[in-house]
């Protein structure tokens, strides 16, 4: 049993998990989407561990979400922030 990779004998009795449930779908989703929140928010503390005033980001906008949604200028954007 062991050694049936060499063989290339496959038990009758062994089952294989289907990737194709349901389950295994939505766990490879999920992880998926949790990597991807850590990806975009792990250098969001940078500041804060610095003792450095800041803006909190949200992930994918940053401080620039007036910005990307078109509500204010990239200008306004930054002199809201910086002054």
């Amino acid at each position: 049993m062991y050694f049936m990779f060499l063989t290339g004998q496959i038990d009758a009795d062994m089952e294989v998990p289907a990737l194709g449930s349901w389950s295994a779908i939505s766990t490879f989703v999920l992880g998926g989407v949790v990597l991807l929140y850590l990806y975009l928010t792990h250098t969001h503390s940078y500041w804060r561990k610095r003792g450095v005033p800041y803006v909190k980001p949200l992930p994918l906008f940053g401080n620039v979400k007036d910005a990307v949604l078109f509500r204010k200028s990239l200008g306004e954007v930054f002199r809201d922030i910086y002054w």
